[in-house]
């Protein structure tokens, strides 16, 4: 389903949004129309040559790396607005892929590369995107190397929370009290390195614990912000 997320932060939304503003005033052609996924459809493929820099506009896309010994990492879930590809990529350095029905839309990295060296505004930009993508990736080290079991899949709950922008109920801090899950459980593994069976039970502790209520296996609604967040803090077991 589409429309159940906004921009992760302020920068998200104003970023790429001023960007397009200025290849548009600079003469660089934006493609006209979005371009629609459908849901696990690739997007691109690691290794292969970046024509074009996306932005995401709607629904939600996940990025991951194959290992040799064909498994793979999922590094970060995109939402609105969020661009991925670096400008100065040759080649994808993930395979990207539409977790379900998603709209992107696309500006030339040639184009947009060379409008670095000319006009300050973009490259100030392109710092600015750059920059929110190490946070991300900075927070992702965290959330990985520090946090137990109980803490990974808390925090991830809490970032989908923030994430969404559905018409349903919302908390003090306006985040969804409803929230929806558009990635498979073996997704959700993988991004936070925990097995399908581990994702699983702590979900049916956080429930047993009332601090969620599982509506259906893809929406879940918030009951106990505070007890969460104490969860993936570290500041308390679940089932204590």
């Amino acid at each position: 389903m589409l429309t159940e997320f906004k921009a992760a932060s302020e920068a998200d939304a104003t970023a790429p949004a001023i960007l397009f503003d200025l290849l548009n005033e600079g003469g660089v052609p934006v493609e006209p129309h979005m371009r629609r996924f459908a849901a696990e459809e690739i997007i691109a493929l690691e290794g292969d040559d970046v024509e074009v820099l996306y932005q995401v506009i709607d629904g939600v896309v996940k990025l991951y790396k194959s290992t040799p010994d064909g498994r793979r990492q999922i590094v970060r879930f995109l939402y609105p607005d969020q661009w991925f590809c670096g400008i100065l990529w040759d080649r994808h350095r993930y395979t990207a892929e539409a977790v379900g029905p998603t709209i992107l839309r696309a500006a030339p990295r040639r184009a947009l590369a060379a409008r670095l060296q000319t006009d300050p505004r973009i490259a100030g930009l392109a710092l600015q995107i750059a920059d929110r993508s190490l946070q991300l990736a900075e927070r992702q080290m965290v959330v990985l190397g520090c946090k137990d079991a109980s803490g990974k899949v808390a925090s991830f709950i809490l970032d989908l929370a923030q994430a969404q922008v559905g018409a349903g109920p919302r908390d003090n801090e306006g985040n969804a009290a409803d929230i929806v899950i558009p990635m498979k459980r073996a997704d959700i593994a993988d991004y936070l390195g925990l097995t399908i069976e581990t994702v699983c039970r702590k979900m049916s502790d956080f429930r047993r614990a009332s601090l969620i209520e599982m509506i259906t296996s893809s929406r879940i609604k918030l009951l106990d912000k505070n007890g969460l967040q104490a969860v993936a803090e570290g500041r308390c077991n679940p089932l204590h």
